[in-house]
């Protein structure tokens, strides 16, 4: 039982907590399949953060795009060993 089935908040409250915590989650704690499909809509469907961080405001939720660009550095500094491993195997391949 989470917090919205908690009877002892007033509705006000609850509501207020529910939206900070929606807040928290998605611009603290973004899951991989959250920063994923981020990264997909950027450089494979070519959605700009800025629009991005639209779409979701219009979802009710408040991400700034600077947020959603942290996410894509972060994700970037994470992925770099596998960059450099398929950059090595490129290199000692003798066929592309």
């Amino acid at each position: 039982m989470g917090p919205e089935s908690d009877t002892r908040l007033s509705p006000e409250r609850r509501a207020i907590f529910l939206m900070t915590f929606r807040v928290m989650l998605w611009t603290e704690l973004p899951t991989e399949a959250t920063v994923a499909s981020v990264i997909v809509a950027k450089f494979a469907d070519h959605l700009p953060l800025y629009r991005q961080a639209q779409i979701y405001a219009r979802q009710g939720v408040d991400l700034d795009h600077s947020t959603l660009a942290a996410w894509v550095g972060k994700a970037a500094y994470e992925l770099a060993p596998v960059y450099d491993a398929l950059m090595a195997d490129l290199k000692r391949s003798t066929k592309l």
